[in-house]
């Protein structure tokens, strides 16, 4: 089942990056946040030897760089020219606006609690462990299960573009 999930938003990333007029607005709003998240995973990998634990990528890292991309998302929602929109369709925009702000968000909220929970854990608090490994798991499908679907289908929808 996770797979067949990876495939269907790996085709969906595909598709936007298959037309070009979106291929500056994927590398600007999607690409670029996370490349921290990337090279920190990258660089581990390699130090720790080309293995591959739970602390290769940081979490921490994911859940601020989707609060890049949603407020990025969320800009770029607002400031997009909307040719022949009716009240109905700018009311729609409005609360997906809304609605990546509040993701926007919880991914800092996350960041923050993840940051707070690994502090508490590296000092030798052993009750923090626990909760850390779980608010991981959270957080990566809360990215995955919700912010990657909703980003695809907003950029789909309003063919979001970057105005050079």
């Amino acid at each position: 089942m996770p797979f067949l999930y990876m495939e269907t938003v790996h085709r969906g990333l595909m598709s936007i990056l298959a037309k070009g007029k979106t291929k500056i607005w994927v590398e600007v709003h999607l690409i670029m946040p996370l490349v921290p998240f990337l090279l920190e995973g990258i660089i581990r990998f390699v130090l720790l030897g080309y293995r591959m634990n739970l602390e290769t990528f940081n979490i921490a890292t994911l859940a601020i760089s989707f609060t890049f991309i949603c407020r990025f998302t969320q800009q770029s929602l607002i400031n997009n020219e909307h040719l022949l929109a009716n009240d109905e369709v700018l009311e729609n925009i409005k609360v997906i606006a809304q609605r990546l702000y509040y993701f926007g968000f919880g991914s800092s909220v996350s960041f923050m609690l993840i940051i707070a929970l690994k502090a508490l854990a590296d000092r030798g608090d052993s009750f923090a462990v626990g909760p850390l490994t779980i608010f991981r798991c959270i957080t990566v499908a809360y990215v995955f299960a919700v912010l990657v679907p909703q980003i695809i289908q907003v950029q789909r929808s309003y063919k979001l573009g970057v105005k050079i």
